[in-house]
């Protein structure tokens, strides 16, 4: 079950195999031993799987059915883990420490304010 259901969403991220590898600090050959082995992960690897990809741990042992975000985030329906550019911004994410991080998204709020929908403060970039 855990096999299937890795291969399934990260084929519907449109990952490959080595990209989910560096996302989760695990190798190629180890993704490929999970999908197509039957290895197991270690309970921290599951988790780093599912967070990168945006499933529940219940999803990927085959507890649960996908929620309706998981669905809509197939790239078959245009969900936003679709978009190459968001997976490369999802990717730096996972390197870049986390004060970094913050500032990066107030100048992409204020740069791009005129589409969100959370009120922000230009001043807070001066922090």
């Amino acid at each position: 079950m855990f096999d299937t259901r890795l291969k399934v969403a990260r084929e519907a991220k449109g990952l490959s195999q080595a990209e989910l590898a560096r996302g989760v600090g695990v190798t190629r050959d180890l993704v490929n031993k999970y999908e197509k082995a039957g290895v197991k992960p270690s309970f921290g690897t599951l988790v780093a799987i599912a967070e990168y990809l945006n499933v529940s741990t219940d999803y990927l042992l085959g507890v649960d059915e996908p929620t309706p975000d998981e669905k809509k985030d197939s790239p078959n329906d245009g969900g936003a883990a679709a978009d190459p550019d968001i997976r490369r911004i999802q990717r730096a994410k996972k390197k870049m420490p986390e004060k970094e991080w913050e500032r990066h998204m107030k100048i992409v709020e204020a740069a791009f304010g005129d589409y969100y929908a959370d009120d922000y403060a230009v001043t807070d970039l001066d922090e």
